[in-house]
């Protein structure tokens, strides 16, 4: 190969990364927001890491599709990932575009599933591995049946590992592999998996809290039966609650409760899985995620938020920018965890508001 094709090559593989930031800033935000402060060489593989994992996510939440097709939409992820041939990754587009997803982001990146397949086989074998053995075993997941009905608690964290578990496998395995765990011991980074499997499984809960209602009248239950039940509801009660009516609103609340329950049992491993890390960037890249939900749990708190059928999301304030905090901090201070020290110097005030009307 000439060096100018070795150049074109190099082009290639950055225009497709760069296609891959500008698809995130339309499906997810908040973490476009947080990839800037990890180091450069982790930006590519978790950028692409979360767009793959996002291709995964659609056909499982798209209610308009019966589960035959959602197998077969699976299959051609899995082919993305196995197949390096460009031509073949067109023709995976042209076959995703056809869901019917409402999201316009969501739509773009279907449309553009070439773009993101072309940049996951840029990476490294190693980079490629860890993101497809994870992604792998989330369509797998996302293929039982069980998850589109879920009977008790033991089935829905099962559930909240594989759509967010498994995220935390990603970056674990990626900052291991880059060298950002180097300080810890073999045994360390054993836990350091599981602690990270963890923390995914915290935000997940957080995510299906708050849009518990929205679910429901997207066609979609996620709170366990066994919980519901415990609190003489179902699925179509919850969603029906009437907020002045104290019994009714006292049951759906208990409901939201026993969820954050078990956020905050993995919330407690992932400030755990903060603390071992070193590496300012990755620090606040977590911490900041940690952030974000901890305050999204909070949010539901309130009945009229908790209870809202439209899908509100936390907005960009200062007050979620643990990047901020952590710049105003002394050397020594910048050796806690950032997270820890933002929660216990700042009140994470106006819950209510931190929604965008």
């Amino acid at each position: 190969m000439s060096n100018l094709e070795e150049d074109l090559q190099k082009l290639s593989v950055w225009a497709d990364y760069r296609a891959v930031r500008h698809l995130e800033g339309r499906y997810s935000k908040v973490y476009t927001r947080l990839v800037p402060n990890l180091p450069l060489e982790l930006q590519p593989p978790i950028s692409i890491s979360n767009a793959v994992l996002r291709l995964a996510d659609i056909p499982e939440d798209c209610e308009q599709i019966t589960h035959q097709q959602r197998l077969a939409y699976f299959e051609l992820i899995k082919e993305g990932l196995s197949n390096p041939n460009r031509k073949n990754h067109k023709a995976i587009a042209i076959e995703l575009e056809q869901i019917p997803e409402k999201n316009p982001g969501y739509k773009q990146l279907l449309s553009s599933s070439d773009r993101v397949f072309g940049a996951f086989h840029t990476l490294s074998e190693i980079e490629r591995k860890i993101i497809s053995d994870s992604a792998l075993k989330m369509i797998d997941g996302f293929s039982d049946e069980r998850f589109r009905n879920i009977p008790d608690t033991e089935t829905f964290l099962e559930y909240c590992g594989c759509a967010g578990g498994l995220v935390g496998n990603i970056l674990t395995d990626l900052f291991d592999y880059k060298g950002y765990l180097s300080h810890l011991s073999e045994a360390e980074k054993i836990m350091m998996r599981i602690l990270g499997y963890s923390t995914g499984i915290a935000f997940q809960i957080a995510n299906i809290t708050k849009d518990i209602i929205k679910d429901y009248r997207d066609g979609r239950v996620f709170v366990p039966k066994d919980v519901l039940q415990q609190n003489s509801l179902n699925a179509k009660s919850l969603a029906e609650t009437n907020p002045n009516n104290p019994e009714e609103l006292d049951k759906a609340m208990c409901v939201r409760n026993h969820l954050e329950l078990l956020f905050r049992s993995h919330w407690e491993e992932g400030m755990r899985y903060l603390d071992n890390l070193q590496d300012n960037g990755i620090k606040i890249f977590v911490g900041d995620g940690l952030g974000y939900y901890t305050s999204t749990m909070h949010a539901t708190k309130d009945p009229q938020l908790f209870l809202s059928p439209e899908d509100r999301k936390i907005s960009n304030w200062s007050i979620f920018r643990i990047d901020r905090a952590v710049t105003r901090l002394t050397t020594e201070e910048k050796s806690l965890n950032p997270l820890m020290y933002y929660l216990m110097n700042h009140d994470i005030r106006g819950y209510s508001k931190a929604y965008k009307r």
